[in-house]
């Protein structure tokens, strides 16, 4: 029987490890301590020995880690190592992409009876294969590993696949006001970011792109690993919004990424803004709204293009990985991203990942509302607590341009950041909560993590520069009570 982490959480120092949710496909894993954390980023051996899973892109499952293994036992050769990957397109942009970076010799091997492709090469670049694996997001899930390690097929093209990837295609199309066939499905939120950047460096190539605002890790890192490069705004006020002007006019750009909202700052664009400056220059907008989602906002209302990660709350049982590119039909860029996208695109959500997303969606909808509600409490707690400096969240900082996209009848969301006014006490509080800790959002049961020192470790005075403290706080609100929520984050912030 599965733990209820609702009401049973793992959030104490013997638990490190612990796979969030109780599965083997889990997408998370515990991290307890703020020492855990510390000794995670640091590859603390005895650390990373008792880690059972963690965030699929960043460490491999142990049933993808077998799959990886059985691929050298299978073809590989006395000092190689293997990655794997759902099909040969992807295995060979893997292949090319590590070529380039290192000149090392490369080459495929398809293996026998699950039909998945191995990129075999020298093993001392291991580590820079696993990078193109965590900034493409084109992974082979731990489901399509137990597959392939018990000589089954890995498919995209089965009947209880297609049917679930058309359940899920025409969830979100109708969340997002478009027709079911302008929704494209990815084995991960981030697989859909770097298609989205492939598919507009491939107008212009030799163009760079831009980011505006402090986003998540990997989004601003797919940019600068691929492509041209990135004119990176981490703040978009009237400063930025005339340098734009200006450079928009001196130079073509392939695009511009934003979030809605911003992770973990939680700030908006402006979209009023924004829209008619790229209009006036041809330059497509993307937007990820995986964090505000599509119930709570309209991003079609400015976007070309909309990247979703189902991981999170679209999910909500964090136990498969999903991600996807919704194209507006509205948009100038439409028939030519509809070529690219049906000309490019081999690889889908593997049939065995959509058959259990599209069960954990079936009340994607009514999830977040009630998670809106409950994050807006905890926040109102958050907010009035004596011992809470700044609480980040899109109701109290830039509301009015987040209401620009807000439905209606949308929320808020479900994520909130804070930071204490007692900073030196942050990991003493974080310890103390007894709530989930572990990477990841959008569970069904509350998360907390100190992200920046997750995402960012190996540049925290950058990041603090721009203004992601090392000591935020990030809490990713589930379906437990806001009374219960608040009675936990009380008892932690007593030690403040």
């Amino acid at each position: 029987m599965q733990r209820n982490l609702q009401c049973d959480p793992v959030w104490q120092g013997g638990e490190l490890g612990h796979p969030l949710p109780d599965s083997v496909h889990a997408c998370s894993v515990a991290m307890p301590t703020w020492p855990q954390v510390i000794g995670y980023e640091e590859g603390d051996p005895d650390i990373m020995a008792r880690l059972k899973c963690g965030y699929p892109r960043f460490y491999c499952n142990r049933l993808v880690q077998a799959l990886f293994h059985e691929a050298l036992a299978e073809s590989g050769k006395a000092g190689e190592a293997a990655v794997v990957f759902p099909i040969e397109e992807t295995a060979q942009r893997c292949a090319d992409w590590l070529h380039a970076r290192t000149q090392c010799s490369t080459r495929l091997s398809t293996m026998v009876g699950s039909g998945v492709v191995g990129v075999l090469f020298p093993e001392e670049f291991l580590k820079e294969a696993m990078l193109f694996w965590r900034y493409s997001g084109e992974i082979i899930s731990s489901r399509q590993a137990e597959n392939a390690l018990g000589g089954r097929k890995v498919t995209h093209d089965g009947p209880e696949g297609i049917a679930a990837r058309q359940q899920i295609k025409a969830q979100l199309a109708a969340s997002l006001n478009v027709d079911r066939d302008d929704v494209y499905l990815f084995p991960s939120g981030m697989g859909a970011v770097y298609t989205a950047h492939r598919m507009l460096t491939a107008l212009r190539p030799n163009a760079r792109t831009v980011q505006l605002e402090f986003p998540y890790v990997d989004a601003l890192r797919v940019q600068r690993e691929f492509g041209s490069g990135v004119w990176f705004l981490p703040v978009c006020g009237d400063v930025e919004y005339a340098e734009m002007e200006k450079q928009f006019a001196e130079e073509s750009f392939a695009g511009v990424f934003c979030e809605m909202v911003s992770n973990p700052l939680m700030r908006s664009v402006d979209l009023s803004r924004l829209r008619p400056l790229l209009q006036r220059h041809g330059i497509p907008l993307a937007v990820d709204d995986t964090l505000a989602t599509g119930v709570n906002i309209d991003p079609m209302r400015a976007a070309d293009v909309v990247s979703t990660s189902l991981t999170k709350f679209f999910s909500g049982e964090g136990d498969v990985m999903g991600g996807a590119l919704t194209l507006n039909p509205a948009s100038p860029f439409y028939a030519t991203f509809k070529e690219f996208l049906r000309d490019d695109i081999a690889l889908e959500l593997a049939d065995e990942d959509a058959v259990v997303l599209a069960r954990n969606a079936e009340d994607y909808g009514s999830r977040v509302r009630q998670i809106n509600g409950t994050a807006a409490e905890v926040v109102a707690f958050l907010e009035n607590h004596p011992k809470v400096a700044q609480v980040m969240y899109p109701s109290l900082q830039q509301k009015e341009l987040y209401d620009q996209w807000r439905r209606e009848d949308g929320g808020y969301g479900g994520l909130v950041s804070f930071l204490l006014k007692n900073e030196a006490a942050t990991p003493d509080v974080y310890d103390r909560i007894s709530i989930c800790k572990g990477p990841s959002l959008g569970t069904n049961f509350s998360l907390l993590c100190p992200y920046v020192l997750l995402a960012h470790y190996d540049e925290l005075e950058w990041a603090e520069e721009l203004g992601a403290s090392r000591n935020l706080l990030r809490m990713s609100v589930g379906l437990e009570s806001a009374k219960d929520l608040i009675a936990r984050l009380e008892a932690g912030l007593a030690l403040a």
